[in-house]
């Protein structure tokens, strides 16, 4: 049974700037911030990710796209399990899945994941993802140890992590050059088990290219053994590095219930008078509600949302006026 292990371990950032110097991560220019949203396109991989060095070039620009989602930071508190999880001081949303992690100066830890469908893995003994400073030729190792929950299965989990910083360089992906990364390894070992019989073992090696200042890798290439079968998979940023949540210019927005369940009302401020696009849209960037309005004078605006029909998951709510372009993040419930 594939289990989405790796997302936990996802993290992406963008250009800094063209001389080359040997890069160091910080807590401030690597760690997800509340508000950040990234798109990340999916790639099948099977070559390989060497060399290993200083001021390497790797070139990736020929991958194709296979899929892509949305990934996005909020506040632990605006989600249905942050009682799960108290320590939390960052939620990571993908599709109906909710990822926990406990940020700082020091560290990137992960607490665990759980999802609308009730699949959860909660740390006991949290997964260090990043030490801080961390620059090449850096390297930690890390235990961790949990419970997760499929369906009616209930497995303990432990493992390893290794983390090395073994390279660094300009690399290439289909969408951009990325200046000053951080190539980082990642060795992960666990064991599932049910009482005293194994059900499953997981090892795997991930790439990941950091570039401080983005808050998630440019670059992620992931090859995993499960019961001994190999599996590998390839996700890059794309061309939109991150979109703020709200646009101080011209609109500021409001939403609520959140979570949400038959219905969602969005309030909006419009700051200049202009026409108005008001959208429902999924993980994936589509549009499943859209509503058009003449030009609306410099005022107070408020509009509901019947979701009935709309499946439990991830979406945003945008109003665009002009130019700008406020979005909000609920749950559907």
């Amino acid at each position: 049974m594939k289990k989405n292990h790796w997302l936990f371990l996802l993290f992406i950032f963008v250009v800094s700037g063209t001389s080359m110097a040997q890069p160091v991560l910080t807590a401030a220019a690597t760690n997800p911030i509340t508000g950040d949203v990234f798109h990340i396109v999916s790639s099948v991989y099977s070559g390989t990710v060497s060399p290993s060095g200083a001021n390497v070039v790797w070139n990736f620009s020929s991958l194709a796209a296979s899929g892509n989602y949305t990934r996005g930071e909020v506040m632990p508190a605006s989600t249905p399990y942050s009682s799960v999880f108290p320590l939390a001081t960052l939620c990571d949303t993908i599709g109906s899945n909710f990822d926990y992690y406990l940020t700082n100066s020091s560290s990137f830890l992960s607490l665990g994941r759980k999802s609308l469908s009730n699949n959860s893995t909660i740390y006991s003994n949290s997964m260090t993802l990043m030490i801080y400073p961390f620059t090449y030729g850096s390297s930690f190792t890390d235990s961790f140890a949990g419970i997760q929950t499929i369906g009616p299965s209930v497995y303990n989990q432990s493992g390893i992590v290794t983390t090395t910083a073994e390279s660094w360089g300009t690399v290439t992906t289909p969408t951009a050059t990325f200046y000053n990364a951080l190539r980082v390894r990642q060795n992960i070992h666990y064991v599932q088990t049910i009482g005293a019989t194994t059900y499953q073992t997981f090892s795997g090696s991930a790439y990941f290219w950091y570039v401080a200042g983005v808050h998630q890798p440019v670059l992620s290439i992931l090859s995993d053994t499960v019961n001994g079968s190999p599996v590998a998979m390839c996700q890059y940023l794309s061309g939109a590095v991150g979109i703020s949540e709200e646009n101080e210019m011209g609109i500021t927005t409001n939403l609520f219930p959140n979570p949400a369940t038959n219905s969602i009302t969005l309030e909006y401020v419009l700051k200049t008078a202009n026409s108005i696009e008001i959208s429902i849209v999924n993980s994936l960037g589509e549009k499943i509600i859209s509503k058009r309005m003449a030009t609306q004078p410099v005022g107070e605006y408020s509009e509901i949302f019947n979701l009935q029909g709309i499946s439990k998951g991830i979406y945003f709510a945008e109003v665009t006026a002009g130019n700008s372009t406020s979005r909000k993040r609920f749950v559907k419930q």
